[in-house]
Formats: structure tokens, C-alpha cells, sequence
């Protein structure tokens, strides 16, 4: 298992090729693309290297203290090994990867660092906000689940004292007639 977003110095390691997982790969990527496009960087061996090549630009100083001081540090928080698995989670991190690349394809680049500080803080809200919405829909199963095998159970017995009722207490053995 290799770790997917080592140029990220991040732990992601999964054998499991899920659709959230390529998702959050591609993303990924987009953002690294993004960053290249945004300080004009042809190539960079990691987010640290990268961070070095866009400090000598002296560029956009703010943008790159946000990387380093809020974008990495939000990102290493994040347990990228325990993600929801959900439908919602999917279609937060494709709304993102649409929009991030929509914003590539125009000439205003200010939009792909504003697409990229979006994306790396909103990361954690939507895990937090789908692992939160599972957490409901287990609650209410559990809920659910045990009234309705209690009245099962009930039904089954009011069931079996009619047929009893009814047979008079005699009972045939399956398969015996």
C-alpha cells in the first residue's frame, strides 16, 4: 500500500480504488496543478519544494503563508484513511473538483487560489457533516429497528394463538402429510 498524496506530505494509503477515493485523488491533483498554474511553477519535487520555488517569486506572500500555516496544517488533520463512504460526500468532492477545474480553463487565476483555500477548509466540514448525517440514519435504524421486530414478534404470536385457537392445539409436522 503506498501513500497516494506523499508530494502533499500526506497519509493516504488504501488498496481500495473506491470512487471517493479516486475523487479525493484527482483532487487532489487539481489542486497541485492549480498551485503550479497559480505561481507559474513548472515543477516541484513536493509541497515543500513547491513552497521554496513560489517564496522566490515573492508572488503572493499571504497566499503562501496560508499554505504553510493554515492549508497543510488543516490537511494533515485530516483522516484520510476513515472517510465517509456516502453518495453525498462523493458529490461534495466532484462539486469541488468541477468547480476547481472550471476556474483552470479561465485567464483570472486569483479564482484558483480562491477555489483552492474553499476546497482545503471545506474538506473536513463535509466529512464531519456526512460522518455526522451516518451517525443519524444508524440512530434512527436502531430506533426503528427494534419497535418493529417487537411488533413483528407480537404479530406472530397473536398469529400463533389463532391458529391454535383454530386447530385446537394440534399441530401437523411439516413434510408429514
Amino acid at each position: 500500500m503506498s501513500n497516494k498524496l506523499t508530494w502533499f506530505d500526506l497519509d493516504f494509503r488504501t488498496k481500495l480504488e473506491s470512487p471517493i477515493n479516486c475523487c479525493l485523488l484527482k483532487l487532489f491533483d487539481l489542486i497541485k496543478e492549480g498551485l503550479h498554474i497559480y505561481f507559474n511553477i513548472k515543477d516541484s519535487q513536493d509541497i515543500n519544494d513547491f513552497l521554496i520555488k513560489a517564496e522566490r517569486q515573492n508572488k503572493d506572500n499571504l497566499f503562501i503563508e496560508w499554505i504553510r500555516y493554515k492549508g497543510i496544517p488543516k490537511s494533515r488533520s485530516i483522516d484520510f484513511n476513515n472517510l465517509p463512504t456516502n453518495d453525498r460526500f462523493l458529490a461534495m468532492l466532484e462539486f469541488d473538483e468541477y468547480v476547481l477545474k472550471s476556474e483552470m480553463d479561465y485567464k483570472d487565476i486569483d479564482e484558483i487560489r480562491s477555489c483552492i483555500i474553499s476546497t482545503v477548509t471545506s474538506l473536513q466540514q463535509y466529512i464531519d457533516l456526512c460522518k455526522e448525517e451516518l451517525s443519524e440514519e444508524l440512530k434512527i435504524r436502531n430506533a426503528i429497528c427494534p419497535t418493529t421486530i417487537k411488533e413483528l414478534s407480537n404479530d406472530l404470536s397473536s398469529s400463533s394463538s389463532i391458529l391454535n385457537d383454530i386447530t385446537g392445539g394440534y399441530t401437523v409436522k411439516r413434510g408429514s402429510i
